[in-house]
């Protein structure tokens, strides 16, 4: 019974955003593939996935579907945010720094001062220009965001 009452909300979620014209913030840890399910059936748009816990595949298929995925300074030490960063194209990626957690090091308060190194480590992965990284997601950012 609870998970179809969060399903149900969460369709309703996407509804609501929809007819608002705003964009999903969606923190799917550890239902990545029914959140996706849900968000590709119902032809969700404009959507961010946050701290998103999922395979490379996975994110793959969300970014076919123009998802973004936003990525914490735990990239650094995290094989499964480094492989989304390597496998997402750019214009799908968003910078974020998640504080006070998800920083570089374990254990020690995240700021959102950090999200450089986001860009940094995006920047080595996919072999582009520090700038570029920081120009393009925020061009995303402000076009999700519509600001």
């Amino acid at each position: 019974e609870s998970r179809e009452l969060q399903l149900r909300v969460f369709r309703e979620f996407i509804e609501l955003a929809a007819r608002h014209d705003l964009p999903l913030v969606v923190h799917s840890r550890s239902a990545v593939r029914y959140a996706l399910d849900v968000l590709i059936e119902a032809r969700a748009e404009r959507v961010v996935m946050h701290a998103f816990d999922g395979s490379a595949s996975e994110a793959v298929r969300g970014a076919s579907k123009g998802y973004f995925f936003s990525i914490p300074p735990s990239v650094v030490r995290s094989e499964q945010k480094q492989k989304l960063v390597s496998r997402v194209g750019l214009e799908n990626l968003l910078l974020e720094s998640d504080a006070p957690v998800l920083g570089p090091e374990r254990g020690v308060v995240n700021t959102p001062a950090n999200i450089r190194i986001s860009a940094e480590r995006i920047s080595s992965i996919k072999k582009l220009p520090f700038e570029k990284v920081v120009e393009t997601t925020s061009d995303n950012a402000r076009n999700i965001f519509k600001i």
